[in-house]
């Protein structure tokens, strides 16, 4: 009865430790196909993208009033890779730091959206912006509250005219140094990008 009840043990014992084995081996295989799902979805995710132009410079005298113009072309989006589903643009947010003229900063900035496509759908929508002449800081916001559908490679795009003082105005044209910072922040239900 002894013999019987060791062996008992010892199959129950075996099989208890094969019965672990295998949840430990799809554990672990579980947590391999995990992580290659994530890393699929890492590699293949969508990417906020911003172009600059700058596309005019100019000093004006007009009426007796000089000053300097600087108008910047600007276009934002999202760049989805090839097997991805594309997501509506909730938000989409620019900041940028105004060029700075012979350390002056722009009196004044005017955005003109020409096209907003890639966050609601629309042609020359009116977007909402706001300019710090105290820190050179514009931030454009753009919003998709009617949840339009996605427009495939499809890009936002504004014309920001900035106006600076006498202090900036130059006979003639000379070559200006500026640097500018500029940054987009896309909202895909939520989640910035």
């Amino acid at each position: 009865m002894l013999k019987i009840k060791g062996k008992i043990k010892k199959t129950v014992k075996y099989i208890s430790n094969v019965l672990i084995l295998l949840v430990l081996l799809l554990n672990s295989s579980s947590m391999v196909i995990a992580n290659e799902i994530v890393d699929n979805l890492q590699t293949e995710k969508a990417e906020a993208m911003i172009e600059t132009e700058l596309t005019k410079y100019s000093n004006y005298n007009v009426h007796e009033q000089k000053g300097s113009i600087v108008q910047l072309n600007v276009k934002t989006g999202i760049k989805y890779p090839e097997n991805v589903q594309t997501e509506n643009i909730k938000k989409s947010i620019v900041l940028l730091n105004m060029p700075i003229l012979k350390e002056e900063l722009p009196e004044r900035v005017e955005v003109i959206a020409k096209s907003t496509k890639a966050t609601n759908g629309k042609e020359k929508e009116q977007v909402s912006y706001a300019y710090d002449k105290n820190t050179g800081a514009l931030q454009i916001t753009t919003s998709n509250e009617e949840n339009a559908e996605y427009v495939a490679n499809s890009k936002d795009e504004y014309e920001i005219v900035a106006i600076y003082s006498e202090n900036t105005y130059e006979e003639q044209n000379t070559k200006q140094e500026a640097t500018m910072k500029i940054a987009v922040q896309e909202y895909l239900n939520n989640l910035m990008i």
